[in-house]
């Protein structure tokens, strides 16, 4: 299915494209207009000051991508130059959906005076809808999760705001729910939340700020809003879930691709290059298995307890596979732990002391003073009466065990 237009004998269409603040929504969005303009369509692309300013470094300009700049409303619990959700904690980002529904008033007057032939949004903006009705101005959701995402939370219809949570679905009433597969889902999949994970999914979900909408009511609203719906994703990837997407959904679906952002070229991101080279320099003098990778995306920055959780789940993993065999993985942990639990050098005096011998004297010296006793007081015993056992039950207790008494046990 391809995007139609309002005047059919002009072939060139003005697309307006609202992403929401987030560079795993603003990157896709950025790609997709490259697409369109490369069809010879005009787009206007609408965001922060901030993100523009991030996006279009490095990028080729275009002549038919014009960039519209609206800054967020000003609010007190938005830290400075805040302006998409890689410059703040999760538990902040509510508080930028806030500022981001500022927008409505600013799109809705550049909507009026452009007068584009389609809008493509995002999620966040249950705003536009609205808008794009009264303006009689067709509008697309453009979903950046894969089709298997959205079959997993299911049709727009379920997200209604449930009496348990606002953030849970009437679909499922537990977040128990979200370990299984859903029953609308009839072929084999293994997609489903581990509690842990849907668990912390919702305790970012649930934080309510002030005048803030429920992520639910944004998806229904701008799902329910739209006249067709593009998604990040292709047939050759998850067909079984794009056919059924439609049929949940309701809607006509456009499969866009994956969108990758394109791979530097000679002489663009020489920078970014050179250092890729230099790691990829150091790793090939690396022994075969002795590295791990582990990436988390830009967004996905993990706690202090839960780095240290992580390496340690992984060190653990690696001492129950290999012990303390003669192995490299054991002498590598002998060495680590010999360098950790050696004094190189010693504060003595307000003079730092590198020769062993010194240290060795001086530690022997300071434990002789720490262990030595000025003065000797130790307890008595007198006129303390203790309870004993006779001597008939001192010999029944180390008299060998009878057969009989054995097999009783026994």
């Amino acid at each position: 299915m391809s995007l139609g237009t309002q005047n059919e004998n002009e072939d060139q269409l003005h697309i307006v494209m609202v992403p929401w603040l987030a560079f795993g929504h603003l990157i896709p969005f950025l790609e997709l207009s490259k697409s369109l303009a490369k069809m010879g369509h005009r787009v206007s692309f609408i965001s922060t000051p901030r993100n523009i300013q991030r996006l279009v470094q490095n990028q080729s300009p275009s002549p038919f991508i014009n960039f519209v700049s609206i800054p967020l409303a000003e609010d007190e619990n938005l830290r400075d130059q805040a302006e998409a959700t890689v410059d703040l904690p999760p538990e902040e980002v509510p508080y930028l959906k806030r500022a981001y529904d500022s927008l409505e008033g600013p799109v809705s007057i550049f909507l009026e005076t452009a007068r584009p032939d389609w809008i493509i949004y995002d999620f966040v903006s249950h705003w536009l809808p609205p808008i794009a009705s009264r303006l009689d101005i067709p509008g697309c959701f453009f979903s950046t999760f894969n089709a298997s995402v959205k079959c997993f939370f299911g049709p727009p219809s379920g997200l209604m705001e449930s009496d348990i949570d606002d953030s849970i679905s009437r679909n499922r009433k537990t977040l128990e729910d979200f370990t299984v597969s859903p029953n609308w889902i009839s072929f084999p999949t293994n997609l489903a939340f581990r509690i842990h994970e849907i668990r912390r999914v919702f305790s970012n979900i649930e934080i309510k700020v002030p005048g803030g909408i429920s992520d639910a009511h944004r998806f229904r609203s701008t799902i329910l809003g739209c006249q067709v719906m593009a998604i990040r994703s292709c047939m050759e990837f998850e067909s079984e879930h794009l056919d059924l997407l439609e049929k949940l959904f309701e809607k006509p679906i456009i499969f866009v691709g994956l969108l990758p952002p394109p791979s530097p070229g000679v002489g663009e991101g020489d920078d970014k290059h050179e250092e890729w080279m230099r790691i990829r320099e150091w790793l090939d003098k690396q022994e075969q298995r002795s590295m791990v990778y582990i990436t988390l995306g830009t967004e996905a920055a993990l706690t202090k307890e839960e780095t240290s959780e992580k390496w340690f789940s992984r060190s653990k993993g690696q001492w129950i596979a290999d012990g303390e065999r003669n192995s490299k993985f054991f002498h590598k942990n002998a060495s680590y732990n010999q360098r950790v639990n050696s004094i190189n050098s010693l504060l003595i005096d307000g003079v730092m002391i590198h020769d062993k011998d010194v240290i060795n004297e001086e530690a022997k010296r300071y434990y002789t003073y720490v262990f030595t006793e000025n003065v000797r007081v130790r307890p008595t015993f007198n006129n303390l009466v203790l309870p004993s056992i006779s001597v008939q039950q001192s010999i029944s207790i180390e008299k060998p065990f009878e057969e009989e008494e054995v097999k009783d046990v026994i």
